[in-house]
């Protein structure tokens, strides 16, 4: 069964949305590279998310991509990455953080304020990257799913 999850994009500054398929993710083990040794090898793909992310097997979804994926879970985890990153510029870069920020705080104000500074930290690390934001995925607490509607 596949379940569709909206998404926000940004390319070149431009936001759009569009579904993309949930489990149409992989796992951290990139093709070999070993030949470029001496050079820095910039991903096609960057992944990084929460827990939610853990099962993503970037190999099967994507054998012919050099894909990097890590663990940043919540979006002040994914900022301080995104800022002491040490690649050249992926192709592309999913987020899928926000969850635990919305049961931490309780405040779309905070969470919203979040998004902005990790997304303005990536754009000016990884100017050439586009961006993709994951939604936060519906929760069974009224309250929670009313702060992820708002962000």
């Amino acid at each position: 069964k596949t379940m569709l999850t909206s998404c926000v994009g940004i390319t070149n500054g431009n936001l759009h949305n569009k579904p993309t398929r949930k489990n149409q993710v992989r796992t951290e083990t990139p093709p070999d590279l070993s030949n470029q040794q001496d050079k820095e090898v910039s991903p096609d793909l960057l992944i990084l998310g929460d827990s939610n992310t853990r099962t993503i097997k970037p190999d099967i979804l994507y054998p012919d991509k050099a894909v990097k994926k890590d663990l940043t879970f919540n979006l002040t985890e994914a900022t301080d990455y995104v800022q002491n990153a040490a690649m050249p510029d992926p192709k592309v870069i999913i987020f899928h953080v926000g969850t635990n920020d919305v049961r931490d705080h309780k405040d779309s104000t905070t969470v919203s304020e979040g998004f902005r500074k990790l997304i303005e930290t990536t754009h000016d690390k990884f100017p050439h990257s586009s961006i993709v934001l994951s939604s936060i995925p519906p929760r069974d607490d009224r309250n929670l799913q009313e702060i992820g509607d708002r962000v």
